[in-house]
């Protein structure tokens, strides 16, 4: 009988890490196996680049005695509870000006967790192409891919720019967003070893191999895990450090994490970008922040950079929600999220100094978590 339950618990193992990703996923492998994993950010399962935690790090600590949304609104932090369960919500943090003023887990351990952010990875490599323009590594957003990185050379990446790589406008293949950015599931198949250390094909020669160039760069929206893909390669093109080096260097660093950040990659070493970054909970939240404070500094590029980053490009397949460059937002200018499959956001409202995190298994409770934001901007 133990011999078979192992041998479950084994199987289980192996599908929820083939199948734990950015794409379709059938509802029984959305088990308690399979998103211990995610909550883990796949460290075990895939080859990782580790980024280290900072010497000194960057200011979060609990809000004072009284100031929490426990004691000021038990009504908003019990809603937040009721959200909580393993299938489900199970991590909710907010913070204002630096100081956690709520903390949610559906379980204990989930206090050391490092949760993979999947797509919320695309906005952290907006934040690198950022850097990368403003060091001068890049010349300019209207620069093409193929004047970077001339092994895009005749492909919908090399053909389209930078920006309009930011803005998902390769025209690389019409998407359809129910695969969360893969144009077909056998794309998805082609890339899912990454999420348990089987990649060893060279990212480019996959892209090469699913280019149909069925619209003109800048012509449309669509949403497209190669159009971030590609904006990893420019910048180890432009910078000639590896992405999760130079990641670590200009932006990891300046966050100041307390614990270790880690990106998935192939064999090759190529950064898994579009959905393999992973940290602590805390350290989402000083993301948050970071981004936040970078946005205030006055004749600043990355300031500069960050505004233009966080406006409403164009509407998207949400009705609800528009775009800049891989960060979403709700067609204003007052909040932005980084968004990843499953459930997971980063809310940022920086005239409020408040961030949001949020680590799910399932999309379930979206909107009244969005809902609860409202409260909670309104009640601090």
């Amino acid at each position: 009988m133990k011999l078979r339950r192992l041998l479950v618990h084994g199987c289980a193992l192996l599908l929820a890490a083939q199948l734990g990703l950015e794409g379709a996923m059938p509802a029984k492998a959305q088990d308690m196996v399979g998103w211990g994993h995610v909550s883990e950010g796949l460290r075990k399962q895939g080859q990782i680049a580790l980024l280290p935690p900072a010497a000194a790090p960057s200011r979060l600590v609990p809000a004072p005695s009284g100031q929490d949304l426990r004691q000021k609104h038990p009504d908003i932090a019990r809603d937040f509870d009721a959200l909580l369960s393993p299938r489900g919500t199970r991590i909710v943090m907010v913070s204002q000006d630096r100081q956690v003023v709520s903390a949610h887990y559906a379980e204990s351990w989930l206090r050391k967790a490092t949760p993979l952010g999947y797509s919320m990875s695309k906005s952290l490599t907006a934040l690198a192409v950022g850097k990368a323009l403003c060091q001068g590594a890049i010349s300019s957003l209207q620069q093409r891919g193929d004047a970077i990185l001339p092994q895009l050379a005749g492909t919908a990446w090399g053909n389209a720019t930078v920006e309009q790589l930011l803005r998902m406008q390769s025209g690389s293949s019409l998407q359809d967003p129910s695969r969360h950015g893969w144009q077909s599931e056998a794309v998805a198949i082609a890339n899912r070893p990454v999420y348990d250390g089987r990649m060893v094909g060279n990212f480019l020669d996959l892209m090469r191999a699913h280019d149909l160039r069925q619209l003109r760069p800048g012509e449309k929206f669509q949403y497209n895990n190669y159009d971030t893909l590609a904006l990893g390669l420019l910048v180890e093109a432009a910078t000639g450090q590896r992405f999760y080096d130079y990641f670590n260097q200009m932006v990891w660093q300046p966050v100041g994490p307390q614990q270790s950040g880690a990106w998935l990659r192939n064999a090759m070493g190529q950064t898994a970008n579009y959905a393999g970054f992973s940290a602590a909970p805390e350290d989402w939240l000083r993301i948050g922040h970071y981004v936040i404070e970078a946005m205030r500094k006055p004749d600043d590029c990355f300031a500069r950079y960050l505004a233009q980053a966080v406006k409403p490009g164009e509407r998207t397949h949400v009705v609800t929600r528009c775009y800049g460059y891989q960060i979403w937002n709700w067609c204003s200018d007052s909040s932005f999220m980084f968004v990843g499959y499953g459930g997971q956001y980063l809310v940022i409202t920086p005239k409020r100094n408040i961030v949001m995190y949020v680590h799910q298994a399932s999309s379930v409770n979206d909107a009244k978590l969005m809902a609860l934001y409202q409260q909670v901007l309104k009640a601090l």
